[in-house]
C-alpha cells in the first residue's frame, strides 16, 4: 500500500516537472533585445560592440552578417549555455571585404526557448571609411622654450573628434574654432630632452582612422636649479596632521611628508590632467596675466628639490610653479578671466583654486589661507579669489601660482610677458 503511494506522489512529482517546463517554455514568449555600439555612422577597423539580452530563457546564439557592395558575410557567430541572460561581445569587420561606402550590418538572436525558440533580428547602417584624416598646418615658426608653451593652428579634412599635438606620451587637445581651424596650445616639457623631442599633430576620425602630419620647430632648452630643503621635526609635526585623512593608517611624521610628497603628489597631478579636460573651447583670457603686485619670487619652476631629515636625503621632487611670498594673508587677484573649475582643499596644494582661461589653459593658486570663489563662478583678471596663506605642504605664508596646458605644468612666466603671448599666441591666431 504504501510502496503504491510513494509510486503516485513519484509521478505526480514527474508530471508537475514537465508541466512546469512546459509552462516556462510556453511563457517565454519575447524576443532577445538586440543593440549596437556605434549604432550607425562611419566605422573603419574600431571594434564595433553587441549587446543582446533575454530575461526569459537567454540568449542561445548571435550571428552577425555584413552586406556591402557584395552578398552578405557572417563576421561574428556565438553559441552560448543556458541561463545567459545580458551578453555583451565585440567584433571588427576585417574580415567583411568591405569597400569604403555605405554597407549594413544584420544582427540574429536566438534564445533558449524549449517549444518554438524565440527569433530577433535588426539591422543598422553604417559607412566604411578607411581614409584617415588629413592634416593642413597653418602656422609657422614655431619657436619654444624648454618648459613653455606654443600654439599651433591647423585644419583637418573631416570632423575630428580627437585631434591635438602628441609629445611622447602627453597629449594636449586642439579646439575646433568658428573658422572650422583648430588652436592648439602644446608644451616642451621640462624634463624632455632636446633629442627626444618631436611633436607631432594627430586627428582621429569618427570611424577610428588616425592621421598624422609634422610641423616646424625651434626649441630651446633650459638648465633649471636645484635647491636643498632642509625638514625640521618642528615644520613636520605642525605640517603633517592635515594630511592624516589621506593616510588614517600612517602614524610617522617622517612617513606621512613622504605619502604626501610622492603619493598625494601623483594623485594631485592625475586630478590636474582631468581638470584639464573641463576648458572652454574658446580663450577666455585677455592680455598678459596678472601677477601679485609686491611678490618676491621664493621658488622657481622646474626646480629640482632634494629634501633632507637629520642630515640624509629622504626625497626628492620638482617643483611645477613659482612661489609668491607677499604679506601674510595677502589678497590673491586671478590671473586672468576665466572660469572656477576648482575651489577647495587638494592635497599637497591645500586650499586651492583652479581657474579655467580656455584652450586647455588653466592657473592654479596653492596654500591659500581663505577661498572667496566657487567653481563655475566666471571671474575677471585682478579680482580677489582668496587670501595667501600656509595650507598643505607650505612651510610660511605665501602663494603657490601654477600654469598647465591640458592639466600639464607649463612655466608661469611666459603668460606673465605681454609681448611673448602676442608673439607666440594671439598674433599666431589673428594671422591666420
Amino acid at each position: 500500500m504504501a510502496s503504491r503511494l510513494i509510486g503516485k506522489l513519484v509521478v505526480f512529482a514527474v508530471i508537475i516537472a514537465v508541466a512546469g517546463v512546459a509552462w516556462l517554455a510556453l511563457r517565454d514568449t519575447a524576443p532577445p533585445e538586440i543593440s549596437l555600439d556605434p549604432a550607425g555612422g562611419a566605422v573603419s577597423s574600431r571594434p564595433i560592440r553587441v549587446m543582446v539580452r533575454d530575461a526569459g530563457s537567454g540568449v542561445r546564439k548571435i550571428v552577425i552578417s555584413a552586406a556591402g557592395q557584395g552578398g552578405p558575410v557572417t563576421v561574428f557567430s556565438k553559441d552560448y549555455p543556458a541561463g545567459a541572460k545580458d551578453v555583451k561581445e565585440s567584433f571588427t569587420l576585417s574580415q567583411a571585404g568591405l569597400k569604403d561606402g555605405r554597407f549594413s550590418l544584420t544582427v540574429a538572436a536566438l534564445d533558449h526557448r524549449a517549444i518554438g525558440e524565440n527569433r530577433a533580428e535588426k539591422s543598422f547602417t553604417f559607412t566604411f571609411d578607411t581614409e584617415p584624416p588629413k592634416i593642413t598646418v597653418k602656422t609657422i615658426a614655431h619657436n619654444i622654450n624648454q618648459g613653455g608653451a606654443g600654439l599651433i593652428v591647423y585644419a583637418v579634412s573631416e570632423d575630428a573628434p580627437k585631434s591635438g599635438v602628441a609629445v611622447g606620451e602627453r597629449f594636449f587637445h586642439g579646439y575646433r574654432q568658428a573658422s572650422g581651424d583648430y588652436y592648439c596650445l602644446f608644451v616642451f616639457p621640462w624634463d624632455s630632452t632636446l633629442s627626444g623631442y618631436s611633436p607631432r599633430v594627430v586627428a582621429d576620425d569618427a570611424a577610428g582612422n588616425s592621421g598624422e602630419a609634422g610641423f616646424g620647430f625651434l626649441p630651446k632648452p633650459k638648465a633649471f636649479k636645484r635647491d636643498t630643503i632642509s625638514l625640521s621635526d618642528k615644520f613636520l609635526n605642525e605640517k603633517m596632521p592635515q594630511f592624516q585623512r589621506s593616510f588614517p593608517d600612517v602614524k610617522s611624521p617622517v612617513d606621512l611628508f613622504l605619502k604626501a610628497n610622492r603619493d598625494l603628489r601623483r594623485d594631485n597631478a592625475k586630478t590636474l590632467l582631468e581638470l584639464g579636460m573641463k576648458t572652454d573651447t574658446k580663450p577666455l583670457w585677455r592680455g598678459s596675466f596678472f601677477r601679485m603686485d609686491g611678490t618676491a619670487t621664493m621658488a622657481g619652476f622646474a626646480d629640482t628639490r632634494s629634501y633632507m631629515y637629520n642630515g640624509g636625503k629622504i626625497d626628492e621632487q620638482t617643483h611645477l610653479g613659482f612661489d609668491l611670498a607677499s604679506s601674510e594673508h595677502a589678497p590673491v587677484p586671478a590671473a586672468n578671466d576665466g572660469k572656477v573649475v576648482l575651489a577647495g582643499f587638494f592635497g599637497i596644494y591645500g586650499e586651492c583654486v583652479v581657474i579655467d582661461h580656455g584652450l586647455g589653459l588653466q592657473s592654479l593658486y596653492g596654500h591659500l589661507s581663505r577661498i572667496d570663489v566657487k567653481p563655475g563662478d566666471s571671474v575677471k583678471r585682478g579680482q580677489t579669489i582668496g587670501l595667501s596663506g600656509a595650507t598643505g605642504m607650505a612651510g610660511g605664508d605665501h602663494l603657490h601660482f601654477g600654469m598647465m596646458l591640458s592639466g600639464w605644468p607649463v612655466n608661469p612666466l611666459e603668460w606673465f610677458d605681454e609681448h611673448w603671448i602676442k608673439d607666440n599666441v594671439t598674433g599666431k591666431m589673428a594671422g591666420i
